[in-house]
């Protein structure tokens, strides 16, 4: 196995002036959508015609730029956490999520184009399927389908078994996002360039380091508002976080709160990925990749997850596994440390300024060392013990169709 350079696959190439570009329309336009998220919760009546302004939108983006159609159904995964609320729209008691508009934009304007050019013949048509041999080509196309068939069965399935078929469906609407890979590869041919070129996952990069970075500093404002007491602001806030599903926040000793957000998960994935990057690009080349997972490690300690933390080990162990495998020198092994304690320590200094900041009033102390070891260490507390509580009911439900499944 060689070692890792530039290419990020057999010929796929990082852009950095795309990566740097995608980072800097990322933050606009994440602290757009969150204000927009904003106004919509805290004005009720504007809430429905922001929400299919925003989707009519990125279907307009979709059809004129394909590629800009699926960057932004990338973008929203790496923020919106469980379930996309940010925006939803009520269809009748029915609450359709900005995930769920951004996924009907996006594939319908998919679909639109693709019939369109299968009925116009020639060369719109040869197009239109290019994106079936592109994944043949990458070894992708029969485990899709497959993958899709096992979809259509577990809606069926849970169907056949007696359940709603609104309940079938939002169960099923995580897996159905998977529908949307031919247009991923559709969208990086519209981007003028061959198929198999960077530039896609490059601006990719670029907006999950942005939903990285403003993800961290808003779990760092919600930090500053609570710790501080500041609870006028820090309760609607608190309302916003949790009624828009983006994630929970709870308090632990001393003023100092758990900022959790499910689209963290990317920030764990983005530690390795980056530090991996840097170590080998050295610092000229990968501070920026640096600086982003420095707010990755920020949010892992706000996010004070266990589940995290025991992925994150898992993880470096398999890094160190691939550095002996890749046979790296002796420089990527010390700028791999380096890069894991500074970034650990530059973020864990941010969050005890935000914390210790004099105005207002401070007045909680608190050892951070003895919280997050105290943290790690415990597996006593109510959130623990409902995980063991749930296993073994839900291994017996599991054993009830251990063959067929009882779908969704």
């Amino acid at each position: 196995m060689s070692q890792p350079s530039n290419n990020v696959a057999s010929g796929v190439t990082l852009d950095g002036a795309i990566v740097r570009r995608a980072v800097i329309c990322g933050v606009l336009g994440y602290v757009a959508l969150e204000l927009l998220s904003m106004i919509g919760y805290f004005w009720p009546p504007a809430g429905a015609p922001i929400f299919l302004v925003v989707v009519l939108a990125v279907a307009a983006l979709a059809w004129w730029r394909p590629d800009f159609g699926v960057l932004i159904a990338l973008a929203e995964l790496f923020t919106g956490s469980q379930g996309g609320a940010l925006l939803a729209y009520d269809a009748g008691g029915t609450i359709v999520s900005l995930r769920i508009g951004i996924f009907l934009a996006v594939f319908g304007t998919w679909v639109a184009r693709t019939a369109i050019g299968l009925l116009r013949g020639g060369v719109a048509r040869k197009e239109a399927w290019a994106w079936w041999g592109d994944m043949r080509s990458r070894g992708l196309l029969w485990p899709y389908i497959a993958l899709c068939a096992a979809i259509l069965y577990a809606a069926a399935r849970g169907v056949m078994r007696g359940n709603p078929f609104s309940d079938v469906f939002f169960d099923a609407n995580a897996y159905a996002y998977f529908a949307l890979l031919p247009a991923f590869f559709a969208g990086a041919r519209a981007s003028k360039v061959p198929a198999s070129s960077g530039t896609l996952l490059s601006s990719a990069l670029g907006a999950l380091m942005a939903g990285i970075a403003v993800s961290f500093v808003k779990a760092l404002t919600v930090l500053y508002f609570f710790s501080h007491r500041l609870f006028d602001i820090g309760w609607q806030f608190y309302l916003w976080v949790r009624d828009t599903r983006t994630g929970e926040i709870t308090i632990q000793t001393a003023d100092f709160y758990r900022i959790f957000f499910q689209s963290q998960i990317w920030a764990l994935a983005f530690i390795l990925a980056g530090a991996l990057y840097a170590a080998y690009a050295g610092w000229k080349r990968g501070r920026w990749a640096v600086a982003v997972v420095a707010f990755a490690m920020g949010s892992m300690v706000l996010s004070l997850s266990r589940s995290f933390w025991f992925g994150g080990a898992v993880a470096g162990l398999a890094y160190g596994a691939l550095l002996l495998w890749w046979k790296a020198p002796a420089k990527v092994w010390w700028r791999s440390v380096a890069i894991a304690a500074g970034t650990a320590v530059a973020a864990v200094a941010v969050i005890a300024l935000v914390y210790v900041f004099p105005f207002p009033r401070k007045t909680g102390e608190l050892s951070f060392f003895n919280l997050l070891g105290s943290r790690a260490t415990s597996l006593e507390d109510d959130a623990a013990n409902s995980r063991w509580e749930l296993l073994p009911k839900l291994t017996a439900e599991a054993m009830k169709h251990p063959l067929l499944g009882s779908g969704f």
